[in-house]
């Protein structure tokens, strides 16, 4: 972040960055219940080491720009559910972060209140210069992204274009290979590897245009192991067992013959 890299850095290092650089919005909003609104906000500068008059003038600033100035002194318990996340906008965007965090930022609101909030994130983000990074299981959220990266098992998979069909994944999937060759292949992908085994002759060809190709072809030995048949499926898992294999490899689980 910035130009340091975060795995180098030591505890207390790491507290100032989440303290200064990055800002979080939650699901369930999770504001301070017995404070009112604009004492959540400024309890977040305190943190920082702002000045209370200054933490108020600029927690005041920001109830005006999201339009809830005249809630300030009311408790989040008073609020919809569209102000509170309103509110805990306000919070997040307090130190003027590099980097906004949000876990599914509409997942407790109806349609038109996840539109409002979005607008507004994608607003503040434009007029502040602000890297948004939101994780969300909807595709109409992520439709306000620049950029959509799909996470599988905790491992990023690939990239998408803003026009992605969540049904079809594989259609419009650019896949990840990192700078050491390794590469995560889609769940599409698995059960045919799972069908023929770990070993693979991989090479590289171009079309007519010069644009390279990848090619992968079972070796020779994954091709004779499947000659010798199968039993059918793991009844946990569904991956191809072999006949003489107790335990599915994909998932572990004893096979009965």
């Amino acid at each position: 972040m910035n130009g340091k890299n975060l795995k180098d850095m030591k505890h207390f290092q790491l507290t100032e960055i989440r303290r200064h650089d990055v800002g979080w919005i939650f699901q369930d909003f999770n504001l301070i219940e017995n404070l009112a609104v604009l004492a959540n906000v400024v309890q977040t500068l305190r943190f920082a080491n702002m000045k209370r008059p200054e933490a108020v003038k600029k927690a005041t600033g920001l109830m005006k720009l999201l339009g809830i100035e005249d809630r300030m002194k009311a408790h989040p318990s008073h609020l919809s559910g569209g102000e509170r996340q309103r509110v805990a906008i306000a919070r997040a965007l307090a130190n003027d972060p590099a980097v906004l965090l949000m876990d599914e930022p509409t997942g407790n609101l109806d349609y038109r209140n996840a539109e409002n909030v979005m607008e507004i994130i994608s607003g503040l983000r434009d007029k502040l210069g602000t890297t948004c990074l939101v994780v969300t299981h909807s595709k109409h959220i992520a439709s306000y992204t620049d950029r959509s990266l799909e996470l599988r098992d905790g491992r990023f998979i690939g990239q998408h274009g803003v026009e992605m069909d969540l049904n079809q994944l594989e259609e419009d999937r650019d896949v990840f290979i990192s700078n050491d060759g390794t590469l995560i292949l889609p769940p599409d992908i698995l059960p045919v590897v799972q069908k023929y085994g770990e070993l693979w002759k991989i090479h590289v060809e171009e079309d007519a245009n010069g644009v390279p190709k990848i090619i992968g072809m079972p070796s020779s030995a994954s091709t004779k192991k499947m000659a010798r048949g199968s039993i059918g499926k793991c009844p946990v898992c569904k991956a191809p067992v072999e006949r003489e294999e107790f335990h599915c490899r994909a998932c572990g689980a004893e096979l009965k013959k």
